[in-house]
């Protein structure tokens, strides 16, 4: 069960800080700091935000229904934009505000807080997505809004403590990348009872980490080939049980017709340098696991209960060899390299 409370209500930071206030309260705000006409920008899972919006003077409503920002350019001059919904909605009305130098204030549908907070982010413009600048935005946190999406929250904060996992396993091994202790920081209260706001706020924390530099990991990007509505806990869940067999039993062997299709192999020296690095460190990353994993366990039945639910699907291993083309630098990548896909 999540805890009722265990963070202040409110944090507000300025420019591109985060507060928590139902959206009617974050509308009314805006109205009384901006004059003119407003542009609001919603889609389908935020459009009934912006009710209150309709009764005030001068407001311009817009669903976007594919995702494409571009109708938004067909609009008068308005002097802000207030954006509810997802990832796609964020981006979009970022990116009005920014090439149409307004303020921008935003209320996401997402626990996730994706599209919040990047300079950069690709969007849908004219059926063609580019990497496009985006404005620095007033965030205001709904709970109620983004209930429904806090089991993604969750399971996106647990992606995150192994990409920590990940990461120190890659520095050990391949002597790149450095885990973030931001982001480590910010992830302790992870094992303990967490409220709607913590969820938040801690994604809030960690997506501005990610926008800094802090590594990523391989989950995302798994979860967005997996699909459906438990991708990141499946991802997660995938990747427990690959890094697991990896640090416990995987014996390295250099086969090349793996390489078939995606990317090439290593040379046959760094192979050999990561194999040693591997006998090496192999006890040292069994005992992070050790500590990592009893965590993880206790998250599913977490995960469950904000679910509905235990989940009953299987992770699929299906899609190994593709995310280790899509994050060359990642560990599957160097578990291909080590032939080892097939056989975990």
């Amino acid at each position: 069960m999540l805890a009722e409370h265990s963070l202040p209500k409110r944090n507000a930071e300025g420019g591109g800080g985060l507060s928590f206030c139902p959206a009617s309260e974050a509308i009314h705000a805006f109205c009384k700091r901006t004059a003119g006409k407003r542009l609001f920008v919603s889609d389908e899972g935020g459009c009934s935000v912006l009710a209150p919006a309709a009764a005030t003077e001068d407001a311009l409503l817009v669903v976007l229904e594919n995702a494409d920002a571009l109708p938004l350019f067909s609009m008068p001059e308005v002097t802000g934009v207030f954006a509810a919904g997802g990832e796609n909605v964020m981006r979009a009305a970022r990116l009005f505000a920014e090439l149409r130098r307004i303020p921008c204030a935003l209320v996401p549908t997402s626990a996730a807080l994706d599209g919040v907070l990047s300079r950069f982010g690709e969007v849908l413009l004219g059926g063609e997505r580019a990497l496009l600048p985006l404005k620095e935005g007033e965030i205001s946190c709904d709970t109620e809004l983004v209930a429904p999406t806090l089991k993604e929250g969750y399971a996106r904060l647990w992606l995150a403590r192994l990409a920590i996992l990940e990461s120190r396993a890659l520095r050990l091994l391949t002597g790149k990348g450095e885990p973030s202790e931001a982001c480590f920081s910010a992830l302790l209260p992870l094992s303990g009872e967490l409220s709607a706001e913590d969820i938040v706020r801690m994604n809030f924390t960690l997506r501005r980490e990610e926008e800094n530099g802090a590594y990523r990991g391989e989950g995302v990007a798994l979860a967005s080939l997996l699909g459906g509505q438990h991708a990141y806990f499946l991802a997660l869940c995938a990747l427990n049980g690959l890094y697991a067999a990896f640090f416990r039993r995987g014996k390295p062997r250099y086969v090349l017709p793996e390489y078939q299709n995606f990317g090439t192999p290593p040379r046959l020296e760094e192979y050999r340098r990561r194999k040693k690095m591997l006998k090496e460190h192999r006890q040292e990353l069994v005992r992070e696991l050790a500590v990592y994993l009893p965590a993880v366990r206790n998250a599913s039945r977490r995960y469950g209960e904000l679910s509905g639910g235990p989940v009953r699907e299987k992770p699929a291993r299906a899609h190994f060899s593709e995310l280790a083309a899509l994050q060359p630098e990642g560990l599957t990548a160097l578990i291909r390299d080590f032939g080892l896909l097939e056989e975990l």
